[in-house]
């Protein structure tokens, strides 16, 4: 077929990150408001300082809890899309980050069903601190039933600790096999 574009399930997400990379800015981040076109953070708290955020070209996104902790949950959502996954064999992310002291987040692929959704965390917790690290992870699908491989919506979910010490995330990339 001449002529034809077929994107990868992940080329929405490509597409997203490479608009975060391009992303200089500098602030609070606004429970739910999307730092580029779908991406955002989402926490429970509700004030004026809970988040500031920082993008700079060339890195992803780093952020610091503000004066008002994040309440029981802090998460970075990246919306994926109507991906269908079924002639797909692994999914799994590779990104580097770094940490003003020792950190951890977890990883989570979360797919719309009927009854609402379904989140499959993405192999083990990341591990960062102040010299960074790069980690790689890994999901086959084969031996994740619980995963849907066709979702009417998918997003990329990011677990932070709600004491997590300032964080940046300097790159990162899904991989789909």
């Amino acid at each position: 077929m001449a002529r034809s574009l077929h994107l990868s399930p992940d080329g929405p997400m490509v597409f997203t990150l490479a608009a975060l990379r391009a992303l200089e800015f500098t602030g609070p981040a606004v429970n739910g408001q999307h730092l580029v076109p779908g991406v955002f953070f989402a926490f429970e708290a509700t004030g004026p300082d809970v988040l500031r955020v920082e993008s700079r070209p060339g890195s992803l996104v780093g952020f610091a809890i503000g004066d008002t902790p994040p309440g029981r949950w802090l998460t970075l959502h990246v919306v994926m899309g109507a991906t269908d996954f079924s002639a797909c064999k692994i999914i799994g992310f590779a990104c580097r980050a770094r940490a003003e002291g020792p950190a951890t987040f977890r990883v989570c692929l979360r797919s719309g069903v009927e009854a609402g959704h379904r989140d499959v965390m993405i192999g083990a917790p990341v591990e960062t601190g102040p010299a960074g690290t790069v980690h790689l992870e890994v999901l086959t699908l084969a031996d994740s039933p619980i995963l849907p491989l066709i979702a009417p919506w998918r997003e990329l979910v990011v677990f932070f600790q709600t004491d997590t010490p300032a964080i940046t995330l300097e790159d990162f990339r899904l991989i789909v096999i």
